[in-house]
């Protein structure tokens, strides 16, 4: 999501004026660290901020993890259509170079004729 300003419509039932604000997140700043019923018979203050950074850091681990497995995918694919592409051109190389090849054979092939019957040769 880029930053920048976003509308919604939202519908008032009420006779009055009613301003809102949202905050919209993406990705792991939007995910809820709050702590567990694991950690409600320890010391809430000592326990609370190192489990929310450990659950980000968990989050974004696994973010880079899934990203790093779809640049893998994307660059196989690329790669595949590298090859590809380098096939095609070499194959439409040679035949444009056979194409040549044959039309400068006919050209010596009609010109030698064209001086024969001229009798020049």
């Amino acid at each position: 999501m880029e930053a920048g300003r976003y509308s919604v419509c939202l519908k008032n039932e009420g006779t009055e004026y009613i301003e809102t604000k949202f905050k919209l997140e993406q990705g792991i700043e939007a995910k809820d660290f709050e702590p567990t019923q694991h950690t409600e018979g320890l010391k809430k203050d000592s326990m609370q901020p190192v489990e929310e950074k450990l659950n980000k850091t968990l989050e974004l681990t696994q973010a880079v993890h899934r990203n790093m497995n779809d640049l893998r995918k994307s660059g196989g694919d690329q790669q595949l259509m590298s090859e590809s592409t380098t096939i095609t051109v070499v194959v439409l190389g040679c035949v444009s170079v056979g194409i040549v090849i044959l039309s400068v054979a006919v050209q010596v092939w009609y010109l030698k004729s064209f001086f024969k019957q001229r009798k020049i040769l």
